[in-house]
């Protein structure tokens, strides 16, 4: 069953909503740049992924590979009676008229003092993108961009 949020517990965030939201931007700003440097290197460049960061009102990037095109939105949520940032990586779709629309394919959680990190089924992966010269970090990267590109193909209909 589902915990009621009180509206005490809301106000609580919102004390200091332009902070988090702060946050959560510059969180987002950071993880879209690790991915855009990792793909722009000349070792990735063969497999067609392009991250390219933007600063509009909600998007922080969009996303191009060979099979799809993207955009990764931020947004947030209350999560594990937490508020959360959230990364929402959104597949491009087009209608019977050909009017472009957007479809929810994957999200990346952007916890307030902590890495970014991954849910799928039962696991929880941690996207550590800090220090790209560190051999971890720049796999985790490599992980998670593939990830995105990935689910931006997948067969949502299933």
């Amino acid at each position: 069953m589902q915990r009621v949020i009180t509206d005490l517990e809301v106000m609580r965030w919102f004390r200091n909503g332009v902070g988090l939201a702060e946050s959560f931007r510059s969180s987002a700003k950071s993880l879209v740049s690790a991915l855009h440097d990792r793909f722009d290197h000349s070792a990735n460049k063969n497999s067609g992924i392009v991250f390219r960061p933007v600063d509009e009102d909600r998007v922080v990037c969009y996303v191009d590979t060979p099979f799809a095109k993207g955009r990764i939105v931020l947004s947030a949520l209350f999560l594990d009676d937490k508020v959360v940032g959230v990364l929402n990586v959104e597949r491009q779709r087009f209608d019977r008229e050909d009017v472009v629309y957007w479809e929810s394919a994957y999200r990346i959680i952007l916890p307030l003092n902590d890495s970014p990190y991954i849910e799928q089924a039962d696991e929880v992966y941690q996207v550590q993108h800090k220090d790209q010269f560190d051999d971890d970090a720049a796999m985790s990267v490599q992980v998670a961009a593939v990830s995105i590109a990935a689910a931006l193909i997948k067969d949502s209909s299933h």
